[in-house]
């Protein structure tokens, strides 16, 4: 498989299976608080951290409170003023961390076909062999994925049965 054709792979995959900025803005908005726009983005540690200082931090002041040290609660309101400033500090960088979990999966997927690349006889609607410069958009991605990852399918064991193509 030549670097174009393994281009044309990689780019189709990342297209469909790959992480989008518009998700994970969303994932931002609406469960920052969990640090959910973090975990859908591959980064466990920096998920895990926020959720450390932004919960932990609250239960510090709970705590404080409840026992009446205005220490503990004085580093609680710390750690989750800190842990707040690491989420909305997110809100700036998501564009960037999709750009870089982009290019992590773009050597990951391309080290996959090179370890194992479709066979050279795989084809595409109207019978059309999947080494042209026929594009994913001209296919749609579930046709582009169903007709060039067969092989992938076929080779996990599990056979994958589709009605709008009648296997």
């Amino acid at each position: 498989m030549d670097e174009n054709e393994l281009a044309y792979h990689v780019e189709a995959r990342l297209a469909d299976e790959g992480p989008s900025t518009r998700t994970a803005l969303a994932f931002w908005y609406f469960l920052g608080a969990i640090a959910a726009h973090n975990f859908y983005l591959g980064r466990r540690r920096a998920a895990i951290t926020q959720l450390s200082f932004q919960w932990g931090g609250l239960a510090l002041i709970f705590l404080g409170k409840f026992l009446g040290s205005s220490a503990l609660a004085v580093v609680g309101f710390i750690a989750t003023v800190i842990g707040g400033l690491s989420i909305l500090f997110d809100l700036f960088r998501i564009p960037d961390l999709v750009t870089q979990r982009n290019d992590t999966l773009r050597e990951i997927f391309a080290r996959e076909l090179r370890a194992s690349p479709p066979p050279p006889n795989s084809r595409l609607p109207g019978g059309a062999s999947a080494h042209t410069d026929v594009k994913p958009a001209q296919l749609g991605a579930s046709t582009y994925r169903r007709q060039n990852y067969r092989w992938a399918w076929m080779r996990r064991g599990k056979r994958r049965t589709d009605q709008s193509t009648g296997g």
